[in-house]
């Protein structure tokens, strides 16, 4: 979905061209953990995506970035599971 966006009117050029710059990304090493919020659904990645709108937090390591992530997917499923339980 990135490079989609990235190309924009995607053609033979312009999808081949931003998949390369996203590996070459990659294989640079040029990474910064991001987890993204767009509405109530939270995403990660190793670097920003463009395409997904919303809130953008980055971290300086990878570690950090995942146990943010599934602390807050944790205390998000306790509530849900609690107020399922109540509404019981």
């Amino acid at each position: 979905k990135e490079v989609i966006f990235k190309s924009g009117l995607a053609n033979r050029t312009t999808v081949p061209k931003n998949f390369r710059q996203m590996i070459k990304k990659i294989e640079d090493n040029n990474l910064c953990p991001a987890i993204m919020t767009a509405g109530a659904k939270e995403v990660f990645y190793l670097f920003p995506l463009e395409h997904v709108k919303g809130e953008v937090k980055t971290f300086a390591t990878f570690s950090e970035m995942l146990d943010r992530f599934y602390f807050g997917k944790a205390e998000r499923d306790r509530v849900k599971q609690q107020s399922h339980d109540i509404e019981r």
